[in-house]
């Protein structure tokens, strides 16, 4: 069973993951114009987990309250797999920025379908830790 402690400091390494993410994102941008939507959908993907987060943080820190076994497993699973890929979408954006030669070529031939699949995984924890939050209100 994962601790509520352990919880909150994973939720505060993954917000500190996204912003850092964030940014490369925005580098990308500027970068390569061509790849904007496809960034911009993941950026609103993690700017909503972001959200969420933050919110599971509040609930964690506040009032003393009872949380079952399996809502903070959820959680500390949901964290764990946002974390991960988070990670994976920050080394692909600089994998390809350091072949920014061949950018274009690459994005459109490997990059662009490897970011949709992390932001359908993110997606995937996004609406678990919102089904984990919807239990922690009660």
């Amino acid at each position: 069973m994962a601790e509520p402690l352990s919880i909150t400091a994973g939720v505060i390494s993954l917000i500190s993951g996204i912003a850092k993410t964030t940014a490369a994102i925005k580098k990308f941008i500027t970068n390569y114009r061509e790849a904007g939507q496809d960034l911009r959908l993941i950026s609103s993907e993690l700017f909503a987990v972001q959200n969420i987060l933050e919110t599971v943080g509040d609930e964690l820190d506040g009032p003393s309250y009872i949380v079952s076994p399996r809502v903070e497993e959820n959680v500390a699973a949901a964290v764990k797999g946002c974390s991960h890929t988070v990670k994976m979408i920050e080394q692909l954006l600089l994998k390809y920025l350091e072949e920014s030669k061949r950018l274009k070529i690459a994005w459109a031939l490997y990059a662009q379908g490897n970011i949709e699949k992390l932001r359908r995984n993110l997606d995937t924890h996004k609406a678990t830790l919102m089904l984990a939050l919807s239990r922690l209100d009660k």
